[in-house]
């Protein structure tokens, strides 16, 4: 089998629609992982509220610390929505 110009032009094609598929599954899930992180390593610099914490605040019936809005549950469902 002699290779042809079209040969290597349909392996670039390929391999973008492969690699345009992994971005776009890996990105799906990115977000909610890394604002969870985001918010750990915020919580124990001081910058917003530890989820960590929380939990002891409710085993100690102690008022816990308000949920800044950026890490709300409404604002991670309208993530999952788009």
């Amino acid at each position: 089998m002699a290779p042809t110009h079209k040969t290597p032009f349909a392996l670039v094609l390929a391999e973008l629609a492969i690699s345009i598929t992994a971005v776009t599954l890996f990105s799906l899930m990115y977000p909610v992982g890394f604002r969870s992180r985001l918010w750990e390593n915020g919580g124990e610099q001081g910058w917003n509220s530890n989820p960590n914490k929380r939990i002891y605040y409710y085993a100690n019936h102690q008022e816990p610390p308000e949920v800044p809005l950026i890490w709300s549950q409404r604002k991670r469902t309208d993530v999952k929505r788009l």
